[in-house]
């Protein structure tokens, strides 16, 4: 999703330098890709890497616990 995110970032920069006036619409330096990719790396959730990892076989397909009991004796040691 990262990548989407950068593509369409680099694919609308053209059109905010037309906007901004500057000559070169695809000139762009290392700050610029940096802050493109700190960007578009913003836009990508916890959820979205989850499930991509699963996506891919790594990690199992399973769903999440929703809620815990609790064992008296556990939180009595605990405690």
């Amino acid at each position: 999703m990262m990548k989407a995110h950068y593509c369409w970032l680099t694919l609308i920069r053209p059109l905010d330098c037309e906007e901004a006036g500057e000559d070169n619409l695809f000139a762009i330096d290392l700050l610029t890709v940096m802050q493109l990719l700190a960007q578009a790396w913003e836009e990508v959730t916890p959820v979205m890497i989850a499930a991509c990892w699963r996506h891919t076989g790594i990690l199992p397909n399973f769903q999440p616990i929703v809620a815990v009991k609790a064992i008296p004796e556990v939180e009595a040691a605990v405690s």
